[in-house]
């Protein structure tokens, strides 16, 4: 249930973030895994962020560009979001998305967003 007076601007409310959510241990080298993304969000995370790149076969990938862990399909990432974005909170949730593909993966990641 919604308790916060939700007409204010955004910058007057503390927001519960996750930082390379997909990286479970170690920032640096992992290891990736989607159980980051259903962790976040069982504890009311509210605003995630998603490094997308361009990944094989047309199908955009989570990743971070910087080191070397391994990367997680979009497509299974938003639709875990999906699922379970307001599992332990009705408030908005935020998707930070850093976006470092091609217009040709950009337009798959819209497609999946819409579904």
């Amino acid at each position: 249930k919604i308790v916060q007076d939700m007409t204010q601007p955004l910058s007057h409310y503390y927001i519960n973030a996750s930082h390379n959510t997909y990286l479970i241990e170690d920032q640096l080298r992992g290891p990736a895994d989607i159980n980051g993304y259903v962790r976040a969000l069982k504890m009311s995370c509210r605003s995630i962020e998603l490094d997308v790149c361009d990944g094989p076969d047309n199908e955009p990938i989570i990743c971070n560009r910087n080191n070397m862990t391994s990367p997680l399909a979009f497509r299974n990432v938003i639709e875990v979001i999906n699922k379970l974005a307001f599992f332990a909170s009705e408030y908005p949730l935020i998707l930070c998305l850093g976006n470092h593909c091609s217009v040709q993966q950009q337009k798959v990641v819209v497609q999946h967003m819409k579904r």
